[in-house]
């Protein structure tokens, strides 16, 4: 179908970063937020991480929640709706959990853990990069995770770009970016012209406004993140 020769013309990027267990809670929030307007799953190995990793990122201003086997199936219809919604940006999810769940607008996968079979690290990433979008698949290693990660690129052929963690000039950087980029995503009819490059969108009292309101926001979000990242 048209449908699926659109969705083979998108490409999921595949990235890693190694990290240490103790700062993986820490790195995640900086992909986190090196990623402006994400729309992502997390991956967990457990029951227990997925909580874990998903009350973490609440308790920092996420809108995130977790989907596993220890919630009720009413529970889980919840989440699923809340992410489907886009209520929340972030479901962070055990593999088991989120077979149910079919979403094809995801910016982003990040494999919070890595799965002990390397095919169910190629059905993680294929989640992205879907609808004829390109996606990007995030994995943190453990330096000890070498060996499975050698096997994982191996029995796959998956082609991974090994990155550093973004610094805190880079989360300012793409912050201002992701502002602009929903600025101009979201009043699309304020920034169109004619062919003789003049605004014909609305140019008025309210256009200015709404300009400044999110430039405002912009500044105030950026001295809290500076504020986070030098505590």
């Amino acid at each position: 179908t048209d449908e699926k020769t659109e969705s083979s013309r998108a490409y999921c990027h595949i990235q890693g970063y190694v990290v240490g267990y103790r700062q993986k809670k820490e790195a995640l929030k900086r992909l986190i937020d090196a990623n402006p307007n994400l729309y992502s799953i997390i991956f967990c190995r457990t029951r227990m991480e997925t909580q874990e990793v998903a009350d973490f990122l609440m308790q920092n201003g996420y809108a995130a929640d977790a989907l596993h086997g220890d919630l009720s199936q009413a529970q889980r219809d919840t989440v699923m709706k809340k992410f489907r919604l886009k209520n929340i940006d972030i479901l962070v999810a055990t593999d088991v959990a989120a077979r149910g769940l079919d979403v094809n607008s995801l910016t982003h996968v990040i494999h919070f853990s890595l799965p002990d079979d390397p095919e169910v690290f190629v059905h993680r990433s294929g989640r992205t990069g879907r609808a004829g979008k390109d996606g990007i698949s995030m994995a943190l290693i453990k330096p000890e995770e070498s060996r499975k990660l050698k096997q994982i690129k191996s029995d796959t052929k998956i082609e991974m770009v090994e990155k550093n963690i973004p610094t805190g000039d880079d989360i300012i950087k793409a912050q201002v970016g992701g502002v602009f980029e929903k600025l101009l995503t979201e009043h699309e009819d304020f920034f169109e012209f004619d062919n003789n490059l003049q605004y014909f969108g609305v140019l008025d009292e309210y256009y200015h406004l709404i300009v400044s309101s999110l430039l405002l926001k912009m500044m105030l979000f950026l001295q809290i993140i500076v504020v986070q990242i030098n505590v």
